[in-house]
């Protein structure tokens, strides 16, 4: 979790230091309001904490929130690997005794996940 904090906190100051004048040059290439509004929220949803120390919002605030995000974070996957310990450890075997590795079923299970088509609702979000 100190990881975590450390890179957002850099990330957070990164955006504090030059995140305005990034911001700022997005608006001199544009020629209407509502390009730079949807190019900004773009940028914004891919790097959000650098973009977020752009804004008003009080360090001991973001470092609080950062937190809770973390901690949150980490508490999911560590409660589900101790939920699920005795499955985790019978899928395990089931590969192992089949001849391949949790390297391969995880390479397959990701080549399934991208072959499966985005929701057109989603796309028209984006």
């Amino acid at each position: 979790m100190l990881a975590v904090l450390i890179a957002d906190s850099l990330w957070f100051t990164v955006g504090r230091l030059y995140g305005r004048q990034f911001l700022n040059s997005l608006v001199r290439f544009s020629l209407s309001i509502d390009s730079t509004l949807r190019t900004a929220r773009t940028w914004f949803e891919r790097f959000g904490v650098p973009l977020l120390g752009t804004t008003q919002i009080d360090v001991r605030v973001f470092v609080l929130w950062d937190l809770i995000g973390a901690t949150a974070w980490a508490s999911a996957w560590i409660l589900g690997g101790a939920a699920l310990q005795a499955q985790i450890g019978r899928l395990f075997d089931l590969v192992g005794a089949n001849g391949t590795t949790v390297v391969d079923v995880l390479v397959l299970a990701l080549r399934w996940l991208r072959s499966i088509p985005m929701d057109p609702a989603r796309a028209v979000r984006q």
